[in-house]
């Protein structure tokens, strides 16, 4: 990868990456304490990977704490620079300013262990952590990577149930290292297709126009590409497509920008993009206003898949949510409708079935425990019906099944998930496969 070095006023970007973490925080009640002198003044990096260094420790943090707090504290220091690490001078150490990035949080902290494998490639803290808290194990590695490209560092100190603090350490005047002579790049030509249907890509690496380009050589559909962020927001503008496939990693504008660019725009917010990359920060993709989020290198069979829910004509499908906790009932109706279903819901059995009988619904997410009605009441007058029994029924539950509860379950059910766990990311695939069943096969 090569630096694209340029001169910013640091407080201003500072502000710029607290408002693009917002709804992340936000969403967990972290609060973030930001202190960062206005009169900080100015340095000289690539402001694209400063910017996702910084996303990277800000959202690892929110991850990792739960009604906590989050700080970030920017300083200029005198640096001691040793000899072996400055090409610049033959006489030993030397002092330079730096800036000092500090993300600290009173999340679930760190063994020394856990620290020991921290910048690791697809290395999590342990095995129970990756799968509570997810992501690819990359973050960090990027993280690592970009600040010694730019002359400075990274440290961390944690412990365990008191939080961790990491901090970047970056010279103000960061030095770019001999480029790389730059390969002969070519872009697809848009064809025109019959249905109307368009799709942007925006992303820097050619191959990728070219795997797109095979990839939906056969859905019908019209094809625009752009290298860069500008050519990007002007072509989304010009085009007005269906669906938009957006790379993070770019240079002078990533795609976090582009992002907020897009949903800043009223003409273009609702425009449904897919997030390209090989960083695994989900949460703020969807924070930001993301529409789906895959992760290079790009399996084409889930492309496909997740591009057709936006270019096809098909009828959207209905998801009942039988649910008497209301938190949990808005929660499952703002993950489901962010999908792009339709949602209707019931607070107890009775009111469900009213609502089954008026329109049948795709799936049914349902609850166990419920006043009026229980869950497995709803089961019962389910299976009486020929019509519904067919309906595909997930349980989300916080009861303690017994073998005998699981057994009368099994019969009528797809899928059990217990509250209070990390079910978000599992309930969606279970969701779209009872959904995927039901199209193709009708029962």
């Amino acid at each position: 990868m090569e630096l694209h070095l340029e001169t910013f006023d640091i407080s201003a970007f500072v502000r710029e990456v607290t408002q693009m973490i917002g709804p992340l925080v936000e969403k967990k009640a972290n609060p973030l304490v930001v202190e960062c002198p206005a009169d900080i003044g100015s340095m000289r990096a690539d402001l694209v990977k400063l910017r996702q260094c910084l996303l990277n420790l800000l959202s690892n943090a929110n991850k990792f704490t739960d009604k906590g707090t989050i700080t970030l504290v920017v300083s200029r220091q005198l640096s001691v620079v040793s000899s072996d690490t400055c090409s610049t001078t033959d006489h030993g150490p030397r002092t330079t300013d730096s800036i000092h990035f500090t993300v600290t949080d009173t999340g679930i902290g760190m063994t020394p262990e856990q620290m020991g494998r921290l910048f690791q490639a697809f290395s999590q803290a342990d095995a129970s952590t990756a799968r509570k808290y997810g992501g690819t194990g990359l973050g960090l590695t990027i993280t690592k990577h970009f600040c010694e490209m730019m002359g400075g560092s990274i440290r961390v100190e944690s412990e365990p149930g008191q939080g961790s603090t990491f901090t970047l350490e970056l010279p103000v005047l960061a030095e770019a290292p001999e480029a790389e002579p730059h390969r002969a790049t070519t872009l697809a030509v848009p064809t025109p297709s019959g249905n109307g249907k368009r799709v942007l890509v925006i992303d820097d690496d050619p191959n990728v126009h070219r795997l797109i380009e095979r990839t939906l050589k056969d859905e019908g559909v019209t094809l625009h590409f752009a290298l860069n962020a500008e050519e990007g927001l002007r072509l989304a503008k010009e085009t007005k497509p269906t669906v938009i496939t957006l790379d993070v990693m770019m240079p002078q504008t990533d795609g976090w920008s582009v992002l907020s660019s897009l949903k800043a725009d009223p003409e273009l917010a609702k425009i449904p993009v897919i997030m390209l990359t090989i960083i695994g920060e989900k949460e703020l993709g969807f924070a930001l206003g993301a529409s789906e989020y895959l992760i290079k290198p790009i399996d084409r069979n889930l492309l496909i898949l997740t591009l057709r829910k936006y270019v096809s004509d098909g009828t959207a499908s209905r998801v009942l949510i039988v649910e008497d906790d209301k938190s949990l009932r808005d929660m499952l109706r703002r993950m489901l409708e962010t999908e792009k279903w339709i949602v209707d819901d019931a607070v107890h059995g009775a009111d469900a079935l009213k609502k089954i009988g008026m329109q049948i619904p795709s799936v049914i997410l349902l609850d166990l425990l419920m006043p009026v009605m229980d869950g497995f009441e709803v089961l019962a007058e389910l299976h009486k019906h020929e019509e519904w029994r067919r309906i595909p029924v997930v349980v989300i539950t916080g009861m303690d099944l017994s073998q005998a509860d699981r057994a009368r379950l099994k019969q009528h059910t797809e899928k059990i998930f217990e509250k209070g766990t990390q079910l978000q990311q599992e309930l969606l695939r279970e969701v779209r496969a009872c959904l995927d069943h039901y199209r193709v096969h009708g029962t």
